[in-house]
Parts: structure tokens; C-alpha cells; sequence
């Protein structure tokens, strides 16, 4: 409350300064209660200051947890990916080499030895088959051609193949588009 505000009301100095004490007074007991605030606003800020300090630590424990786990799954599949690489080549050159039974040859391979390059060549698989194919070649089919199926008579036959057949059978040709059935 202001002195000139007082003054307007119509009150003298002496009621002007009574009201001005009682008015302190209620003041000063209010600031009491409220001494504390003050402190209490500084530690406030200060432990949210901290906290805002270990959270955004914890933040960044929880993160970098998350790329370490995110690179040894990597790295995991990377490995599964390889083996599963080594092993798709390794079937495939065996079944080239023409193994009768994978497992048996696998067996006796030095699979340590033999390396998938990056065009997808094994490094080392063809010296151990050829070693093992004349150790061990009742595990190989034989090196052989396909064989070839010869049909009888001349292959350049006049005329269709089927009258060619007919004739050879010893069977009449047909007559032009009609069947004997």
C-alpha cells in the first residue's frame, strides 16, 4: 500500500504510519513463511540441473549398450553368413566332383584348409578331391561321358521320321492324310 493512496482517503500522517507499521508488520510475517522459497527455488533448479545431467548419462549408457548389442549381432550374422556361404560352395563342388556320398567326403576333407574367396571359389577343395580321388575313389562316380543314344538306321531320312519308322517295322506308309486305324 502507498502513502499517497492513504493520503487520498482522507488520513493523517499520524494513521498513515500506524497503517504503514501493521502493513510491514503482515508483510515481514508473510516473508518469513516464505523465506525458505527462495532456497528452495536454487536447490530445485539445481537437482533438476542434475538430473537433467544423469539422465541424459544414463541416456547415453543406454545407447551406446544398444550399438555394442546392434554390432555383435552384426558381426554374428556376418559369421552365420560366411559359414553359410563356405558351406552352399562346399556342397557344390562336391556334387561337381561328382561325390556319392557328401558326408563321407566331407569327413576326410581338411575343411580348416580350404577358404571361400570373395568371387565365391574355394581355395584348396581341388587339390584334397583330386588327393582323395585316388585314395579314396569308390566315394566318386566314375569320370565318364553321357552316353549316347543311337537310333537304328540312317538319321538322314528322306521324308517324315514316322514313315522312316513304319518302314522299318515293316509296316505299309500311310496314305496321303488318312490314318490306318
Amino acid at each position: 500500500m502507498k502513502t499517497e493512496k492513504l493520503k487520498e482517503w482522507g488520513l493523517n500522517e499520524e494513521q498513515i504510519a500506524l497503517v504503514m507499521r501493521a502493513n510491514g508488520q503482515d508483510i515481514n510475517k508473510i516473508r518469513e513463511k516464505f523465506a525458505g522459497f527462495g532456497a528452495m527455488k536454487e536447490k530445485l533448479a539445481r537437482l533438476e540441473a542434475e538430473a537433467s545431467s544423469q539422465k541424459e548419462e544414463e541416456i547415453h549408457q543406454q545407447a551406446d549398450w544398444w550399438r555394442q548389442k546392434a554390432e555383435e549381432t552384426e558381426n554374428e550374422w556376418k559369421q552365420k553368413w560366411e559359414r553359410r556361404d563356405f558351406e552352399e560352395a562346399l556342397r557344390r563342388s562336391l556334387r561337381q566332383a561328382g561325390a556319392r556320398n557328401e558326408k563321407a567326403v566331407r569327413a576326410l576333407l581338411d575343411e580348416e584348409s580350404i577358404h571361400l574367396e570373395k568371387d565365391g571359389v574355394l581355395e584348396g577343395i581341388q587339390q584334397q578331391l583330386a588327393q582323395l580321388k585316388t585314395e579314396h575313389g569308390y566315394l566318386f562316380c566314375p569320370d565318364q561321358a553321357p552316353p549316347i543314344i543311337l537310333r537304328p538306321g540312317n538319321r538322314e531320312v528322306e521324308g517324315s521320321e514316322e514313315s522312316r519308322i513304319r518302314e522299318i517295322m515293316g509296316l505299309p506308309s500311310f496314305a496321303a492324310g488318312k490314318d490306318d486305324f
